[in-house]
């Protein structure tokens, strides 16, 4: 079998954002049936993506169309890379994989009225774990009947189409910087050991998100930059969001 490296996972995890209307999970009685082990696995401490939307003239202008919008985006190619160092940078003293992941391991436990093994999460390496092309999880030495897997796939900050966004764009003709929030997106995945050797399969899952428009604030790159206070309220609160969110899907799941 074809195993393929954590990027093919996210893709896969994408995509499932987009069918999950459409799945459904096994029964949690099915699930956690025939078990003894079970662990909680929180996917490194960052998360697997940052992107950099709309948030100034040359980003409002890559998106305009035409010459002009291709001109643009060739000056403004916010790259993985400087987009992971600039939200990172503004997220130094918020931890908000962590907290989440602790708030999503209370849940899952009283979503599946089972006690984990692990009191405390463990963490692994974002590109540490494999997966197949169905989604499944090669277990390696992992003894566990279940592994539950927490991972925030996505963090992006970009303007939301708010009336001061628009209205400053028109007065700027979009030269101005624009106020951000966040757009995150996590998962919770649960996969249970097979017959097979080293081979768990995907058996539920859950998705989470928050929306720009669901953040009280918002600030431009720039403010937060030079006021690590504005920031730091920015991502709290993004990150009570995603609990909240998180928990209320995984006690709202088939069961």
């Amino acid at each position: 079998m074809k195993f393929t490296d954590i990027t093919s996972l996210i893709n896969l995890l994408m995509i499932s954002l987009l069918l999950s209307a459409c799945s459904h999970n096994r029964p949690i009685s099915e699930v956690t049936s025939n078990t003894k082990k079970i662990i909680y696995v929180q996917q490194g401490h960052t998360a697997q993506f940052y992107k950099l939307g709309m948030h100034d003239a040359a980003s409002f202008w890559s998106n305009a169309g035409g010459l002009v919008g291709a001109a643009a985006a060739m000056v403004n190619i916010d790259s993985q890379s400087k987009a992971a160092i600039t939200i990172q940078n503004l997220m130094k003293k918020n931890d908000l994989v962590g907290d989440t992941s602790k708030a999503v391991h209370r849940a899952m436990q009283n979503k599946f009225q089972k006690r984990f093994n692990n009191k405390k999460p463990i963490i692994v390496k974002n590109t540490s774990l494999k997966f197949n092309e169905n989604g499944d999880l090669f277990t390696g030495k992992s003894d566990a009947d279940i592994a539950v897997i927490f991972s925030v796939i996505s963090i992006e900050l970009n303007a939301p189409p708010t009336m001061g966004n628009m209205l400053g764009d028109i007065v700027t003709l979009g030269l101005q910087d624009k106020d951000v929030a966040p757009i995150i997106t996590a998962s919770i995945n649960a996969y249970k050991k097979t017959s097979q050797p080293k081979h768990a399969e995907l058996v539920w899952q859950v998705q989470c998100t928050t929306g720009a428009f669901s953040s009280p604030e918002e600030y431009t790159i720039n403010e937060m930059q030079q006021d690590k206070g504005k920031a730091y309220s920015l991502f709290k609160h993004a990150t009570q969001l995603l609990i909240n969110d998180c928990v209320e899907n995984i006690m709202d799941s088939d069961s």
